[in-house]
């Protein structure tokens, strides 16, 4: 594994007010050409959001806040100011031969960046890339900033490369899914919840010591019943998992 630290501009004078503490991390892009790497780079944003919200000296912008400009084409000093927050966090992820480059940068309010830095991992152990990725940030925010910046822990992780990514892959299907509901396309809404159980199920296998798939599965059948107005008590055993 290899990074490399680039200075951005000259930092300007640092935001006194209220969002100068708040700091939100925007999903990062799927920089490769045919898009394949979309549930990486948002596995990875979310670990890195629940890595830095262990922060006591910042605030962190929860991913469901983040996730509202995810794939939009808002500007980042727009974006700052919708979230009231005094730095941004942004990256992208591309293939370079049979490793994963993840960019990483720290931007100011304005969109100015502030610094950046690059990380080469195997695309084999995308899994070990998170904590580094969370390592690099704090770091790039300690330096830029001059704060403290203590890293969280995540609760309940995996150390299986095949779990990690299946579950990745279950949330974007899972996703479509939502937009299939909301567009009242039942057969869509049927084969996005197909896939995206499968692939719950094939990450739980994968790992059955991780309680997050089963939980994920949980959440599914629950919204999956809501949307087909199916006795929700029919999938009380999911539901059951996903409270324990």
């Amino acid at each position: 594994l290899t990074w490399k630290l680039t200075a951005g501009r000259p930092a300007p004078v640092v935001n006194a007010g209220p969002e100068a503490r708040r700091i939100a991390v925007l999903y990062f892009d799927d920089a490769t050409t045919d898009h394949s790497l979309g549930p990486v780079a948002d596995g990875l944003t979310e670990g890195l959001i629940s890595s830095l919200s262990g922060a006591s000296s910042f605030t962190v912008i929860s991913a469901n806040g983040a996730a509202q400009f995810r794939g939009t084409t808002v500007s980042p000093d727009s974006i700052a100011h919708a979230l009231r927050v005094g730095y941004l966090v942004r990256g992208t992820v591309d293939r370079e031969g049979d490793k994963l480059r993840i960019g990483v940068r720290l931007d100011d309010a304005s969109g100015v960046n502030l610094t950046r830095s690059s990380l080469a991992v195997p695309a084999a152990s995308v899994v070990s890339a998170r904590d580094t990725v969370a390592t690099v940030v704090a770091d790039l925010i300690r330096k830029q900033l001059g704060q403290q910046f203590q890293l969280g822990v995540e609760r309940a992780t995996t150390t299986s490369e095949d779990s990690w990514i299946l579950t990745q892959r279950g949330e974007a299907a899972q996703r479509d899914m939502e937009s299939a509901i909301a567009r009242q396309d039942t057969a869509e809404t049927s084969r996005e919840y197909a896939a995206a159980d499968s692939l719950y199920a094939a990450a739980a296998r994968a790992d059955a010591k991780w309680s997050t798939p089963e939980a994920r599965r949980a959440v599914l059948a629950y919204r999956r019943a809501r949307a087909a107005r199916i006795d929700v008590m029919s999938v009380r055993r999911w539901v059951g998992i996903a409270l324990q």
